[in-house]
């Protein structure tokens, strides 16, 4: 008997999955003992991997892995595809149980270490029903844990808590000597001083100047001990604006200021947003960045209410926006 050339995909959605000891080496451990566990299979040297990577968030398009894997199916380099559990090759209901069928139709099986073969016969409309199952509860379960992730991480804004990333300009990440219930030391934000300087200068310049983001962008440019301090070593005007309508500069760390729908991010009203209750420690900029907020969004308001009654060409909206 001819023995199935066998090829395996680990994947983990996180860097601390990355780790030594985390999960991708065990995710290997157990999928390789898996293949070891069958005698007419042969274990290829050639291993698919995906780091850091949503299958929840990202289409079957966009994930080069899945490409790469589906044309040496083509190429008839393999016959079976072992992965650890059938989440680890998506949560997307009907992309998913269409790639395994695709992969099916070139002769590929695909087994999981918990429930075995889950590639149904073509003919199988059963079997195919049961796939599209599998997969719409997969993704069920990450819409779900997406929306307690959200709720937990609304409470803690509202507590005043900063939701990771990295800091804001003006501020810096330093343990706070909390630990979270899973284990982790948890970080807060502390102020540097120099750039907080900076960060003054800038509201004073908005607020007593009235300059533009882009006339200040320009400004911080000229003078060395500003440019000297800017993010990636020169002063935008998208980084003026980001500092001059971010709450976070006057205490309260924010939560919803935009959304993600269809792969693409959008802003949302101030309304909208979730601000904390408990405030960090402010740039002392309470009272110019209450003001500078409510004039921003309301300027921004009646533009695009001026732009969309007259409806502009681009050429058109472009000449006004630099007067």
């Amino acid at each position: 008997m001819q023995r199935k050339r066998v090829r395996i995909l680990l994947r983990v959605s996180s860097n601390q999955q990355l780790e030594a000891d985390g999960d991708l080496s065990v995710q290997r451990q157990l999928v390789t003992e898996y293949v070891a566990s069958h005698s007419e299979w042969v274990l290829d040297s050639k291993e698919y991997f995906e780091g850091s990577n949503s299958g929840y968030k990202n289409a079957v398009s966009d994930r080069d892995i899945l490409g790469e894997v589906y044309k040496d199916a083509e190429a008839k380099e393999f016959d079976i595809l072992v992965v650890y559990k059938d989440d680890r090759l998506g949560r997307r209901m009907w992309e998913i149980g269409g790639y395994v069928m695709s992969l099916k139709s070139l002769g590929v099986d695909i087994y999981t270490v918990k429930d075995g073969c889950i590639s149904p016969e073509t003919d199988d409309i059963m079997g195919q029903m049961v796939l599209a199952l599998r997969y719409g509860n997969a993704q069920k379960s990450s819409s779900d844990t997406g929306q307690r992730v959200k709720d937990t991480a609304q409470k803690l804004v509202q507590k005043g808590k900063f939701m990771g990333g990295s800091a804001p300009f003006g501020y810096t990440l330093e343990y706070s000597g909390e630990i979270s219930k899973h284990g982790r030391a948890l970080k807060h934000l502390v102020i540097v001083p120099e750039q907080a300087e900076v960060v003054k200068h800038i509201y004073h310049l908005s607020y007593d100047k009235e300059y533009g983001s882009a006339k200040i962008a320009k400004e911080l440019n000229t003078e060395e001990k500003y440019k000297a301090l800017a993010p990636n070593d020169v002063w935008k005007s998208g980084t003026i604006t980001s500092i001059l309508t971010n709450p976070i500069y006057a205490g309260h760390t924010a939560y919803k200021r935009r959304e993600r729908k269809s792969g693409k991010y959008r802003r949302l009203d101030s309304d909208e947003w979730v601000l904390s209750v408990e405030a960090n420690e402010p740039i002392k900029l309470n009272r110019l960045f209450l003001k500078l907020l409510q004039n921003t969004l309301e300027n921004c308001k009646k533009m695009k209410m001026y732009l969309n009654k007259f409806k502009l060409t681009r050429i058109q909206r472009k000449r006004l926006l630099k007067k």
